[in-house]
């Protein structure tokens, strides 16, 4: 019983529902007790129901709805860009483990092409190449070319310092003039020299002419002895002005030719000191292309010939674009062949999929002991912009079939190494929408590196030359670049 009573005291002491006022318990003989320690209106402000808990809170529930949307969206757009990345990753890598092949056209030829005898390779070269160097040695001071440009014949390239010269030629047109100046005086004095001869010459007549009439007078006894005397001494008087101012008219004349022989040493000193100048201006020989630039603004250039470690022997290289050609080594057992005039088509590796026309030109007279092979000179019959010097090339020979024979059909030619041998068939892989796609082919005759196909292909074809070895019928390739 006191158990009882102390638990029914424990219960009044604690609400028994925190939205209820007041709390009734049940007794052990079924009555019901109340909290007496509560007032009357304290009971009675607690038995009215609290009906604050039973609102609907709508804000609380509209915050939520819109957080939820927003949650949805952050999730569908994550989902999206991670999507996107895989799928964009998925390419790259897809991309980059994807075969990379070279390709070639499927060439169609005429009949009368002539038949391909040999092949050979070579590089492209100029005939007509200068290096450019100056006529004399100095510090270059201007370059106006660069590699690749276009120059003209005599047009300046570079220039020399020249302050030196300048100084030179400054003084020699001083000597010039001064030379002029005692020439021009000296004719003068010979003027003069002259008026003065002159004189004295009428001088002696005059007295020559006393002279004589005084030797009369005298032999009439009218005169006197001393007046005859005095005649004879001025005769003489005035024959010797005479001959003193024709020594100096040749006094002055020897001046006067001295002054025009240092007049003509100055002005071939003028001369050379120009010629000098001129050569520190440095021309271009022909119209031609720069190749190559041998020499900075502030270094000391000099002819090829006098070239050391610390002076530069040319200032750039030329070469006429219009004399390009192909040098190839022909083998010695293979040389009897070729014949200057001789068809021949070149194939370089930057045009791989274009046939240029040419014909021999020049079998050189001289042989390479340690390659057993001769040079061939091999010059295009029309030049491509496209051919630079030192390009790698291949050169095809062709025997051109006799006037009068039977004209064969129309071939389709592939290079060789686009045939392969899969499951006892030859096939060639044609690339289409970047796939290598087999195709069954028969092959005919060998011209030189390329192959006749009877049947399978049409002509025109890209066909996948390189990056076959793992390839199989649809597999996904991509081009190198280039090919």
């Amino acid at each position: 019983m006191v158990t009882a009573n102390l638990a029914l005291a424990e219960a009044l002491s604690q609400p028994c529902c925190p939205h209820v006022s007041r709390c009734f318990i049940v007794q052990a003989g079924g009555g019901i007790a109340t909290n007496h320690n509560e007032t009357p209106m304290e009971q009675t402000e607690k038995a009215k129901p609290d009906l604050s808990a039973l609102r609907i809170h709508r804000d609380d529930d509209e915050g939520s709805g819109t957080r939820r949307g927003l949650r949805v969206v952050l999730v569908g757009t994550v989902l999206i860009l991670v999507a996107g990345a895989l799928l964009v990753g998925y390419r790259m890598w897809g991309s980059a483990t994807m075969p990379e092949v070279e390709v070639a056209r499927a060439i169609v030829e005429s009949g009368s092409a002539g038949l391909e005898i040999l092949t050979a390779t070579g590089y492209i070269v100029a005939d007509r190449k200068a290096a450019v160097s100056p006529k004399i040695s100095g510090r270059l001071e201007y370059l106006g070319v660069d590699t690749g440009s276009r120059v003209k014949p005599g047009q300046i390239i570079a220039r020399l310092e020249h302050r030196d010269l300048d100084a030179q030629l400054s003084d020699a047109r001083s000597s010039l003039a001064n030379y002029q100046s005692a020439q021009t005086q000296a004719s003068a004095e010979l003027e003069q020299a002259r008026a003065s001869l002159s004189q004295a010459q009428a001088n002696k007549q005059k007295s020559s002419l006393g002279l004589a009439r005084q030797v009369k007078l005298l032999e009439n006894g009218v005169t006197s002895k001393a007046d005859l005397d005095n005649a004879t001494a001025q005769a003489r008087v005035d024959e010797g002005q005479v001959r003193s101012a024709e020594a100096q008219i040749r006094a002055i004349q020897a001046k006067i030719e001295s002054s025009s022989q240092q007049v003509h040493s100055a002005e071939a000193r003028i001369r050379l000191v120009e010629a000098q100048l001129e050569y520190t201006s440095i021309r271009s020989p022909f119209e031609g292309l720069v190749i190559s630039k041998d020499a900075e603004v502030g270094e000391t250039v000099a002819p090829a010939i006098f070239g050391g470690t610390s002076t530069r022997g040319s200032v750039v290289t030329i070469v006429d674009p219009n004399t390009l050609e192909v040098e190839a080594d022909i083998n010695e057992s293979s040389i009897g062949k070729i014949t200057p005039g001789l068809t021949a088509e070149v194939t370089l590796d930057a045009l791989p999929n274009e046939k240029l026309a040419a014909e021999v030109r020049k079998i050189l007279p001289t042989a390479d002991r340690q390659k057993a092979t001769v040079k061939v000179k091999v010059r295009f019959k029309e030049i491509d912009p496209r051919i630079l010097p030192d390009m790698n090339a291949k050169v095809t020979f062709i025997q051109k079939a006799e006037q009068g024979a039977k004209t064969e059909a129309a071939r389709i030619t592939v290079p060789k190494s686009a045939v392969q041998q899969r499951d006892g068939k030859t096939i060639v892989f044609v690339f289409s929408d970047g796939r290598a796609v087999s195709q069954v082919v028969m092959v005919g005759n060998e011209f030189g590196d390329r192959v006749e196909i009877k049947q399978g292909l049409a002509g025109g074809e890209t066909v996948i030359i390189r990056g076959i070895e793992n390839l199989t019928d649809g597999s996904r390739v991509k081009v190198k670049t280039g090919s």
